[in-house]
């Protein structure tokens, strides 16, 4: 099976994902809408529940109800990420979650510190 994809049941029929394809992840109650470039597809799963089986697939945590692919980063600002596509898409980022981000991130120069950047 390729690593880079996975299947979700919906109307009957087992849908496939490739992980390349996701820009962001977002829980919605019991369900969790995957954001790609082709469209949202809702997977009837929490949102717990589809990041711990995406985490190995470089997704992660960035917002309590949204994640994100790695890949996709472009920019990191106080209350957001930029995400890069075929259009840039904005998502919600809360810096509690930057420790957490910056173990995927390989970042020169000085350190990432998000409140000295708010104040500039």
């Amino acid at each position: 099976m390729n690593q880079s994809c996975f299947f979700y049941r919906r109307d009957g029929l087992l849908r496939r994902i490739n992980c390349a394809d996701i820009l962001f992840l977002e829980a919605s109650d019991n369900y969790t809408r995957i954001h790609t470039e082709k469209g949202v597809h809702t997977v009837r799963a929490t949102f717990k529940s589809v990041l711990e089986k995406l985490e190995e697939k470089g997704i992660v945590q960035i917002h309590r109800s949204h994640a994100i692919l790695v890949d996709r980063l472009d920019t990191i600002t106080g209350e957001q990420v930029i995400l890069a596509g075929e259009k840039e898409v904005e998502v919600p980022f809360n810096r509690k979650y930057l420790p957490q981000l910056a173990k995927h991130l390989e970042i020169i120069g000085p350190p990432l510190d998000l409140e000295d950047e708010a104040e500039s």
